[in-house]
């Protein structure tokens, strides 16, 4: 075997086990539930600066048939006045430390729009029951 085609093979294992690690915590978190749903987006991992992988899915299908809310975002700076001197909490905050991460996912997501949020992982296909703020 070619030492690319060997790395290419080592990068894919790798991968998966990411994702299954990923899937894994966010089952067990209430995050995701299995489906039957007719929608299916793309996951894909996107490497960080620290070596670590992050979990990500193209939603664009969605957001194209997705009607757009014509409510103007406050300004930033009018946001930041309002909270005055209380925390923010870091959007970002991904998965890697349990305590952030269960902060992260509390928002629930209506059963309405759970199947459009379906993906395809290799154990199925999976909704989403809650979602990042």
């Amino acid at each position: 075997m070619l030492q690319s085609a060997k790395l290419l093979q080592d990068s894919r294992a790798i991968a998966a086990i990411a994702v299954q690690q990923e899937l894994a915590v966010m089952v067990e978190m209430g995050v995701i539930e299995c489906s039957i749903s007719e929608w299916c987006s793309p996951i894909f991992l996107v490497p960080k600066k620290d070596r670590t992988l992050r979990f990500c899915i193209d939603f664009s299908h969605v957001n194209a048939i997705s009607k757009f809310d014509p409510y103007p975002m406050p300004r930033l700076d009018d946001l930041i006045e309002r909270l005055g001197k209380g925390e923010c909490s870091r959007a970002g905050a991904g998965l890697e430390s349990g305590e952030q991460a269960g902060e992260y996912w509390q928002r629930e997501l209506g059963e309405r729009w759970q199947e459009q949020t379906s993906r395809l992982v290799g154990t199925g296909r999976q909704d989403w029951s809650r979602f990042g703020t």
